[in-house]
């Protein structure tokens, strides 16, 4: 008969190996059917009373677009700006080092490097952008219209932050001429807004609403740093724009998320952006005088979720963070002979993931540049 006495560790990520002790069990791998939450377990190795199973990826909702890099190749040149991926769903922007976008394996770097050559007849000496974005560019969604976004940023090595000018990490534009960007997340400055913080500082700004945040949240260097966005394109009580940072929800207004007068939504872009080296060489000049005349991250996979009004799981928490960690139901399945156990948690939460069914774990830790 088969029973289920003990599952160890009590609590494991995605990914991890965790062993359940019982009896009953088939000493073929193949012949313990495993599940845990519904979803197949990989049964790594089998005796009569313990199996050693891999806790699976969580990644089966449909509605998740993933742009994983691993499955992606990067452009052959990324210059001039605007040159799509060979998926044509993503797109570069670069002004102007061409070998400022690269993918090795499952992650993607991206780089500003005030030391970079730059091709002749600019209108900047030096390369201050390196970001991709969606396709197409001027996709225009329309109010109502509901967007999530999760994605990461590993700093390298050599990180250090640039306490003299902001830097723009994350962007989201409407794409018409000469427009401001809807809101953007930054690398802000010492003393931005005359509130005295340190410089390095996550900022998130709603320019549709003029109103933000400057957070204690300090990237350092090696640190990766997990950032979520939810937006309701809309007017006044009818936007809503949330974000987290690292599990923290920093930022949670009903406010504008749209830009009179073009009252639709807009494009996501993701990178570096050095708005204040643009045409500026006194800035970058003293910008590698206190170390910082380069920046650059790696990035996993991005995850993005879109949503329209008729949609049944409208506004629904799907990328929310939880602050429980979830139970984790185990059944073990021996040619029909069965038993659950519901005594082990799913650890989505103590190094701030998203709900199970939407984000894989994370890896952490020291990655080479």
């Amino acid at each position: 008969m088969v029973s289920v006495t003990s599952i160890l560790p009590t609590t494991a990520r995605e990914g991890e190996t965790v062993t359940i002790t019982g009896t009953g069990f088939s000493t073929t791998p193949s012949n313990n059917d495993v599940t845990i939450n519904g979803i197949s377990v990989t049964v790594l190795t089998a005796t009569a009373i313990q199996l050693e199973v891999t806790v699976p990826y969580f990644e089966e909702n449909a509605e998740i677009e993933f742009h994983d890099w691993k499955d992606i190749t990067q452009p052959v040149s990324s210059y001039p700006s605007m040159v799509n991926f060979d998926d044509n769903k993503l797109r570069t922007s670069i002004e102007y080092d061409d070998n400022s976008i690269t993918i090795s394996g499952d992650l993607l770097q991206v780089k500003v490097s005030a030391f970079d050559a730059m091709p002749t007849g600019q209108a900047s000496e030096y390369h201050f952008r390196s970001e991709f974005h969606r396709t197409p560019w001027q996709n225009q969604p329309p109010v109502t219209t509901e967007e999530w976004a999760n994605f990461n940023y590993i700093f390298s090595n050599d990180y250090v932050a640039n306490t003299l000018h902001s830097v723009a990490i994350h962007q989201c534009y409407n794409g018409a001429d000469g427009v401001q960007p809807l809101w953007q997340i930054d690398l802000a400055r010492a003393d931005v807004h005359g509130g005295g913080n340190a410089g390095g500082n996550i900022e998130f700004w709603n320019e549709c609403s003029q109103s933000g945040i400057v957070t204690s949240i300090i990237p350092t260097a090696r640190q990766r740093v997990e950032f979520i966005v939810h937006v309701v394109y809309g007017e006044g009580a009818a936007g809503l724009i949330q974000v987290w940072v690292d599990g923290t929800l920093i930022y949670n207004e009903t406010e504008n998320t749209v830009l009179a007068p073009d009252i639709f939504g807009g494009n996501m872009k993701w990178g570096v952006y050095h708005y204040n080296w643009n045409q500026n060489s006194q800035n970058v000049v003293d910008s590698i005088g206190i170390g910082a005349g380069e920046l650059k991250f790696k990035m996993e996979k991005i995850r993005y979720l879109t949503r329209t009004s008729g949609n049944p799981k409208y506004k629904d928490q799907d990328f929310a963070i939880t602050n429980e960690a979830n139970v984790g139901v185990f059944t073990v399945d021996v040619a029909g002979d069965v038993d659950t156990s519901d005594n082990f948690i799913l650890d989505l939460s103590s190094e701030t993931v998203l709900l199970y069914r939407i984000l894989p774990g994370n890896r952490r830790g020291v990655l080479p540049f």
